[in-house]
């Protein structure tokens, strides 16, 4: 047996139906629709999360116009020219190298700690294999600051922790 889609409800129609002509079928269906009653009513659900009522029988075009009418589509933010564009990366490089070059002043100021800190711990490290080899004792030895602890030279740990802080 056919289905028929009458105004979005499915209607099951005998198979005589098929063998009428083409008036006839479309009077059929009229008369169908009649019978039917009015059809229930869309929803459309809004951009702003309401929902819009249409009549059942209201047309897909007519929607979409209404919708269009009252919920228009957001416009685009405007592109940045190319000027627009190269000023921004000027100034996202400027701003690049000018945060480098303090880290790097500031990892400079660690040098010469760092420099005498290796040393310090060479020097204690050579004692201690020769105090080892002789049989002497090693005598004091050293902490782990040695360099803040003896020249207050900062190491560039201690340059960088204090310029973050």
């Amino acid at each position: 047996m056919p289905t028929l889609n009458i105004e979005g409800r499915n209607v099951t129609v005998d198979d005589s139906f098929l063998k009428l002509s083409p008036n006839e079928q479309n009077s059929t269906v009229d008369e169908i629709k009649k019978s039917l009653g009015p059809a229930p009513p869309i929803h459309i659900g809004a951009p702003d999360g309401s929902v819009i009522e249409f009549p059942g029988d209201t047309s897909d075009e007519t929607i979409k116009s209404v919708m269009a009418k009252h919920y228009p589509a957001p416009v685009a933010p405007a592109k940045a020219s190319a000027d627009e564009r190269a000023g921004e990366i000027a100034a996202d490089v400027a701003k690049s190298g000018g945060v480098g070059l303090a880290k790097g002043a500031i990892g400079l100021a660690g040098t010469v700690g760092d420099w005498s800190d290796i040393l310090a711990k060479g020097s204690q490290k050579a004692s201690n294999f020769i105090a080892d080899k002789i049989g002497i004792d090693r005598g004091p030895q050293a902490g782990d600051t040695i360099t803040v602890r003896l020249t207050g030279v900062p190491l560039s740990a201690h340059a960088r922790g204090a310029a973050l802080s």
